[in-house]
């Protein structure tokens, strides 16, 4: 619903309306995020959890963007990626990390074509002030998004 809205906000006002940015709860956003793909990952006989280390944190950015680039992940890891599916994030000093991480082998040919990685990467990367990374190996994959924290060094706040 927050994609539909900004979609037809951008529609209204014109393609070059920039992004809201409001201060997010990155805790609530990837629980959110896996409720939401939880009933599609057992219908493929997955599971998703979610692990979440250290304080509250939020972030300063997009939620329809941000939610768009982390329901690609996990839909993706639904998709492509085994049986086990975690969503995990960890704050530290400056940023937080916020990790999807599968069990299948089958997201490396998926991958393959960076496709996946260049949407993460215009979504959070260079218009959230965050990295991207996507290691793949045999046994899963890794997906790690790094945005800088709401306050802090790095933010725009």
């Amino acid at each position: 619903a927050v994609t539909a809205l900004a979609d037809m906000d951008r529609e209204i006002n014109g393609s070059g309306v920039a992004a809201s940015r409001v201060r997010l709860d990155v805790h609530g956003l990837i629980d959110s995020c896996a409720r939401r793909w939880r009933s599609r990952a057992s219908l493929a006989e997955a599971s998703i959890s979610v692990r979440w280390q250290g304080p509250e944190a939020e972030v300063l950015g997009d939620p329809g963007l941000l939610s768009r680039a982390l329901d690609n992940l996990v839909v993706n890891a639904i998709e492509h990626g085994g049986t086990r599916i975690e969503i995990s994030a960890e704050p530290g000093q400056d940023e937080v990390e916020v990790e999807v991480i599968d069990s299948g082998s089958e997201t490396q040919s998926r991958c393959r074509d960076g496709s996946p990685a260049h949407v993460i990467e215009r979504l959070c990367g260079r218009q959230h002030g965050g990295r991207f990374d996507l290691r793949l190996s045999p046994q899963g994959s890794r997906a790690d998004i790094r945005l800088p924290l709401a306050g802090r060094a790095g933010s725009d706040s």
